[in-house]
């Protein structure tokens, strides 16, 4: 898979398209991107491991949407 490929498969968001979301875990802001099956990739920082289930809230880094992972995935596949 090349690099083009690999972001063409990662998830953007509903609103302003940008693909980095976060999470708040723990006290640590995590940020990241999630591939078409809702997997984490491009974490930072890098020793963090964002713990994501379906029905985690996630937020965008770009605006003020928010979800779930289950949500922003259906939302894709309507797309589809």
């Amino acid at each position: 898979m090349t690099a083009e490929n690999a972001l063409d498969s990662t998830v953007s968001c509903p609103v302003c398209g940008a693909r980095t979301f976060y999470v708040n875990q723990n006290g640590t802001m995590i940020f990241f991107s999630l591939d078409s099956t809702g997997r984490p990739a491009g974490v930072a920082p890098p020793d963090a491991a964002p713990a994501l289930s379906a029905d985690t809230l996630i937020n965008c880094a770009h605006c003020s949407w928010s979800g779930t992972v289950a949500g922003l995935l259906a939302e894709l596949r309507a797309k589809e």
